[in-house]
């Protein structure tokens, strides 16, 4: 009993060093989210990664047959910690991919499968026999086409069935006062929503550029939101001042949702993002202002900020470039 307790305690002490002893190979700049002492996702290289530990029976007396129990145990305990941290990952506000498996036995269903073909980063025996992988699974392909799937089809089912409703609704009421001079108010509130859906409409379905980027346009945009209560998400949202989403656009969601490409990226240093593979050599910064209400996922964009977004978006720029959101 006394050597049991001593392994115990070694254990534990050994799980505390893991990362300084030979942890994780993250990039200094990388974004990295603690979810559990086990378990962390890194929203730059898109990942979720997790650690197992595992140690075989006392009785086992084969020092070959021990390696191997102690090193299946530590896989199913890396798997079982994976899935907790999935569990963890925000789509949105304080959306988890948590909220999605319990309403959806299909979704649920493919996140452990996804889990499953998880890749084992490395291993590695103790002098005691003790076993510590490290496992790492993409957020980028499945697991995000999954994910896009269920969030991106939810909203547009939305769009698409309140306008039907409001149609409906202003036909359940005369227009005895359509050629007066003053409308009721319930007539003008209903026209101008109306008129609201409209402008969204024009801004969602406006042409598609297939215009490629000449020589000195830009080639990736970086939001620069240092400073603010911003938190990661799958499905961060750029907004206008005092105006709707200017990002993600349709385009971006439907090829986000086709290829399982994650929607931004997320770096904890200004410098590494400039010059960072995906965003390319001349990419645009911009600053945020600050977080949208209490949805610390959707970011706030000044005046001109929002005015050079929106004429980078009419130009088709961001239909195919990267976007990397700053958060020290």
């Amino acid at each position: 009993p006394i050597m049991n307790i001593k392994r115990v305690i070694k254990l534990f002490c050994f799980v505390g060093l893991l990362n300084g002893q030979y942890g994780y190979a993250e990039q200094f700049g990388d974004a990295v989210e603690w979810v559990s002492a086990s378990g962390n996702i890194n929203w730059s290289q898109g990942q979720v990664v997790s650690e197992g530990v595992g140690l075989a029976s006392e009785r086992v007396r084969s020092r070959a047959k021990a390696r191997i129990l102690a090193c299946r145990a530590a896989i199913v305990d890396a798997q079982r910690n994976l899935l907790e941290t999935t569990k963890g990952v925000r789509i949105e506000s304080e959306t988890m991919v948590e909220n999605y498996m319990l309403k959806s036995d299909r979704i649920r269903t493919r996140v452990s499968g996804i889990i499953k073909g998880a890749r084992l980063k490395s291993k590695k025996i103790e002098s005691d026999g003790t076993c510590v992988v490290k496992m790492v699974m993409p957020m980028e392909g499945k697991l995000a086409s999954t994910i896009y799937a269920k969030n991106y089809s939810d909203q547009v089912s939305w769009n698409q069935g309140i306008q039907p409703f409001l149609n409906n609704l202003a036909s359940w009421f005369p227009a005895a006062h359509a050629g007066t001079a003053k409308r009721q108010l319930w007539q003008v509130k209903i026209d101008d929503i109306h008129e609201r859906l409209k402008r969204v409409e024009n801004f969602v379905q406006e042409p598609v550029s297939t215009k490629k980027q000449a020589k000195g346009e830009p080639t990736g945009l970086i939001i620069n939101a240092s400073g603010s209560n911003f938190l990661f998400s799958m499905s961060p949202k750029l907004r206008q001042l005092r105006g709707g989403v200017l990002y993600p656009t349709t385009v971006n969601k439907v090829d986000a949702r086709k290829n399982g490409r994650l929607v931004s990226l997320f770096m904890s240093d200004l410098n590494k993002a400039k010059s960072h593979a995906r965003i390319g050599s001349r990419p645009v910064v911009v600053k945020a202002l600050r977080t949208y209400g209490k949805t610390r996922t959707d970011i706030v964009l000044g005046k001109d900020a929002s005015k050079v977004l929106a004429n980078l978006i009419r130009n088709g720029f961001l239909d195919n470039a990267e976007v990397i959101i700053v958060m020290n």
